[in-house]
């Protein structure tokens, strides 16, 4: 399965985020023994707790052709986790399918995105300047990182919280990791998946990779009612309402490195855009804001496979789509570093562009 030095881990997975759990999970389920380092006190508290969790792009047409065959499938598999999650751990990720509304005010934009669902065999409505398609959703990310965790250390893997400094590399093949306090840990096999910092760790050992920090701020409302609308999607603001009557708004994009801070002139730009798109909402206050930073990459796909040298993994540059990719991504990985031929076919089979 693995080759490699023996000792009491397969697996080092770096990053304890959605994308690292679920890779976790999916090894572990695997029979391989498997140790996460997580940067942070406390896993999935990165992109992975600050984004919306539609597990959906944005605008799927607008994607690369890929990226909605892995959200396809991560669509299929989101069902059995969430009940398996629950029976696990307790915790209810409140996967649903609340739909989704776009906003297209371009004729053409509404008759492009149209044909895009009609080839991607979504069923949808089309009302004046909008296309709504109830077959999409979301979960609700932070408790999806709780969950994850928690089902992790059940499975019998270990989280622990520690900064990776680099690779420890021998010849053509990785090794192990050595921590900032300059300990080093062994195993046959490294996954990276730390997010925007992935960049940084692989061109550190001479793997070329795109991957950076973008930074995304968001707002959080209460709002009345909205627990029984769709999700709203306009030109440059989304809205996702959670079962609780909780809203949140987002997000921004911009590209100002490891600067997790928030703006005042964010705040207003989210909130101006939301009010004159979505104005169901605009009467109630916002009641926090926050940022996260996503690991954006040059052609906006997530790579997932061998990096390079042996014993190197990578499943990094989600960008803003790491909840909707998570489950496929881990599940397609798991397939190749077990060397389940068939099965990285049979999922290979399922990734060709529409």
């Amino acid at each position: 399965m693995l080759r490699g030095m023996q000792g009491p881990t397969d697996v080092i997975v770096v990053g304890a985020g959605v994308v690292g759990l679920t890779t976790a999970r999916a090894l572990l389920a695997a029979g391989l023994r498997v140790l996460l380092l997580e940067r942070a006190a406390t896993p999935a508290r990165q992109a992975s707790w600050a984004g919306g969790g539609i597990v959906c792009p944005l605008r799927p047409w607008a994607e690369p052709p890929a990226v909605w065959s892995w959200v396809d499938r991560s669509r299929a598999l989101y069902p059995s986790l969430a009940d398996t999650l629950r029976d696990e751990t307790g915790i209810d990720i409140e996967y649903r399918l609340s739909g989704i509304e776009w906003q297209l005010p371009l004729a053409e934009r509404l008759t492009a995105a149209a044909a895009w669902l009609q080839t991607a065999g979504l069923v949808f409505e089309r009302h004046a300047e909008a296309l709504c398609c109830d077959s999409l959703g979301q979960v609700r990310n932070p408790r999806l990182g709780r969950a994850l965790a928690a089902a992790v250390r059940r499975a019998g893997g270990e989280i622990r919280h520690a900064e990776v400094a680099r690779l420890q590399r021998r010849g053509d093949r990785i090794t192990g990791v050595v921590l900032a306090d300059g300990g080093v840990l062994a195993a046959a096999a490294v996954v990276v998946a730390s997010g925007p910092w992935a960049g940084s760790l692989l061109g550190a050992i001479g793997v070329p990779s795109s991957v950076a920090p973008v930074r995304g701020q968001m707002l959080l409302k209460r709002v009345p009612g909205a627990a029984g609308r769709r999700i709203g999607i306009g030109e440059s603001v989304y809205v996702i309402p959670r079962a609780d009557d909780h809203v949140l708004i987002g997000s921004t994009v911009e590209s100002v490195g490891f600067d997790s801070r928030v703006t005042p002139e964010a705040l207003i730009h989210l909130q101006r855009a939301a009010d004159a798109q979505f104005p169901w909402q605009a009467a109630s206050p916002v009641l926090a804001q926050w940022a996260g930073l996503r690991p954006g990459s040059a052609d906006d796909m997530p790579t997932v496979g061998p990096g390079g040298p042996d014993g190197l993994w990578l499943n990094v540059g989600h960008y803003r789509n790491g909840i909707a990719l998570a489950p496929a991504c881990a599940e397609h990985l798991a397939a190749v570093i077990c060397a389940q031929p068939q099965a990285a076919q049979r999922y290979q089979s399922s990734l060709l562009p529409l």
